[in-house]
């Protein structure tokens, strides 16, 4: 059955009660890296960082002044965009943040460009990670106790009065401190079930399982947007 265009009226009704709402301007630059199904967008006010399952959205200004994620978001869709990034598999170009690192790699008269991306790479490690940490299990709760108490190390020394300077080795040396010391009262438990090597395979098998029907999944929305387009 075919699906009715909302009205107009239907529309401002939605942008009304819209709980986000990022405007598509003419100002919009965006790049979708197919390797790590990863999609960033700026506009004149907000950064989108997100993948298939979950979005941040940073505004581009904050209290402090000038956004940072921001700022970095938009200086790596501008890479992207001067810089050749695309891959051709089975007749399909796709962009990939992968190949982009290994151009700015190689281009030794732009290092600054390189350093970038590596250190938005980390950064977009730092905030994916953890947001699907939280769960039923065991090890789900316990990493994310660790994380908690890794965070609040971090911030305890950061928010502490330095008298004298502290360099990164110290920093280091005094975050571990801290961590044990949050950490020294736990019960010792089981995290981490040994397994067989059987028992290795078969998990191995359902992962790859699980990213092949993710691509069949992916391969049949395309079929069905492209057929859309065509019966417009």
């Amino acid at each position: 059955m075919e699906k009715k265009k909302p009205t107009t009226k239907q529309l401002i009704k939605r942008i009304e009660k819209a709980i986000v709402m990022v405007e598509k301007t003419k100002d919009t630059k965006e790049m979708f890296f197919s390797d790590r199904g990863l999609r960033l967008i700026v506009n004149g006010d907000y950064a989108i960082v997100g993948t298939n399952y979950h979005k941040h959205v940073f505004a581009k200004w904050t209290q402090s002044g000038y956004s940072k994620p921001y700022q970095y978001t938009e200086m790596v869709i501008d890479l992207a965009m001067e810089n050749n990034c695309l891959v051709e598999d089975g007749g399909e170009k796709y962009y990939s943040f992968g190949k982009l690192m290994e151009t700015l790699k190689a281009n030794e008269d732009k290092p600054l460009d390189y350093l970038i991306v590596h250190y938005y790479s980390m950064w977009l490690m730092n905030i994916f990670n953890p947001l699907y940490m939280i769960g039923d299990t065991e090890s789900s709760s316990f990493m994310v106790f660790l994380e908690y108490c890794c965070n609040i190390a971090k911030q305890s020394i950061l928010l502490a009065e330095h008298k004298e300077d502290m360099t990164n080795r110290q920093f280091i040396d005094e975050f571990i401190k801290k961590v044990l010391e949050f950490t020294s009262s736990i019960s010792e438990q089981t995290i981490l079930k040994k397994m067989t090597d059987e028992e290795f395979y078969k998990k191995e098998m359902e992962a790859t399982n699980e990213m092949r029907d993710e691509e069949i999944l992916t391969e049949q929305l395309k079929e069905v947007a492209n057929e859309s387009k065509e019966n417009m």
